[in-house]
């Protein structure tokens, strides 16, 4: 299982749909983007991720720590991968 602590979820909103592969990025687990709004789920690199958000210009922006069920769910889903 993935140490609770590490994952964290961040979600962004950019005035245009971003045209960024944020899965690209390093510690990127999961992404879903729906027009301009894009939910990210980060193992360990959530601040480098943030940072990389922040130069694409996200008009809003947010990390935060994970449910325990949705740690459960991730280290499902992950596992699968």
């Amino acid at each position: 299982m993935l140490p609770a602590s590490a994952l964290k979820k961040i979600r962004a909103r950019f005035l245009q749909p971003p045209s960024a592969n944020f899965a690209d990025f390093a510690g990127v687990l999961t992404v879903r983007q729906d027009g301009r709004e894009v939910e990210i789920l980060v193992n360990g690199e959530s601040a480098a991720v943030m940072e990389k958000m922040r130069a694409l210009k996200a008009e809003e922006l947010r990390c935060e720590s994970l449910s325990l069920e949705e740690i459960f769910i991730a280290s499902k889903t992950l596992k699968k991968a």
